[in-house]
């Protein structure tokens, strides 16, 4: 893939979500065009990310539960 997920932009907390949500949408874009140029349907492509998003929330989750949280 080779894509590049840039850093924030600022150490200001209110602005930290907005900054990574533009640098996730770069990286996802090309993460989809990969997925689609291999043959993956736009549909199957969506779903599982949002599956392996949901169990990542999950395990965070469960970390920050048990006082570990990184």
């Amino acid at each position: 893939m080779g894509s590049h997920i840039s850093p924030p932009n600022t150490g200001k907390d209110q602005d930290r979500a907005l900054d990574c949500q533009r640098a996730m949408e770069v990286a996802f874009a090309q993460l989809l065009s990969d997925a689609l140029a291999a043959g993956w349907r736009e549909m199957e492509i969506a779903i599982v990310l949002a599956d392996i998003a949901d169990d990542h929330v999950l395990k965070l989750a469960k970390k920050t539960k048990s006082k570990d949280f990184n």
